[in-house]
């Protein structure tokens, strides 16, 4: 399995995003300013070890992954 998340590294880049996704919302009046922050709190923000033990309680070996950022890709199989 191969899957791409968030960890609390090097915020910057997500706060940005966040940035301009409110920015982009707003101004089309898509949603109001309290569903666009609720959106933007929404998201899941893992420390790597916290998301290696997850993996690991659902059967999954050999994490091995890839920092971006604040992204993360890893990459594990079923054990």
């Amino acid at each position: 399995m191969a899957a791409l998340t968030f960890v609390k590294q090097d915020l910057s880049v997500l706060k940005k995003w966040g940035e301009l996704l409110f920015e982009h919302l707003a101004a089309g009046n898509l949603f109001d300013e309290e569903a666009v922050r609720a959106l933007a709190l929404q998201q899941r923000l893992f420390d790597i070890e916290e998301l290696k033990s997850y993996v690991s309680q659902t059967g999954f070996k050999g994490f091995t992954y890839n920092t971006y950022g604040p992204y993360i890709l890893f990459y594990t199989e079923r054990g």
